[in-house]
């Protein structure tokens, strides 16, 4: 019985790295109304967030560390996760609090904001009466 319990302990261990899954390099687009955030996963346990609002002209961005449970990711601004944050990502319906979400290829994120926020400015000076 004594030899027995290690053997279960290890199998223990070893069940729960099948739930933690390495998200490196998924990029998702995530839509609610007219705002849009990007969520781009650059490492094992750390995510990029833009939070992008074009009727304000600008973008947030915002570094995190990610836990990947069997139903959800949870965020954090800690790798320690005393606080996470209240929005999760649910795997199954890729919906991030009330933003709808999809995953999309990857690419340079900072430079499409960028292009967006002068496109949006442009067409509002044209706009512009005064």
């Amino acid at each position: 019985m004594k030899k027995l319990v290690p053997y279960i302990f290890v199998g223990l261990m070893f069940c729960n790295v099948g739930i933690a899954k390495d998200l490196s390099g998924t990029i998702l687009e995530c839509k609610l109304i007219e705002m849009k955030q990007f969520v781009k996963f650059v490492s094992k346990n750390k995510v990029i967030v833009w939070d992008y609002m074009p009727s304000a002209f600008k973008y947030w961005t915002w570094h995190y560390y990610y836990k990947v449970d069997p139903k959800s990711v949870d965020f954090s601004l800690y790798a320690d996760f005393k606080t996470k944050n209240p929005s999760s990502l649910d795997r199954e319906t890729l919906k991030f609090g009330s933003y709808n979400c999809k995953i999309i290829e990857d690419f340079d994120v900072e430079v499409y904001l960028n292009k967006e926020i002068d496109q949006l400015k442009k067409s509002q000076e044209i706009k512009n009466k005064i």
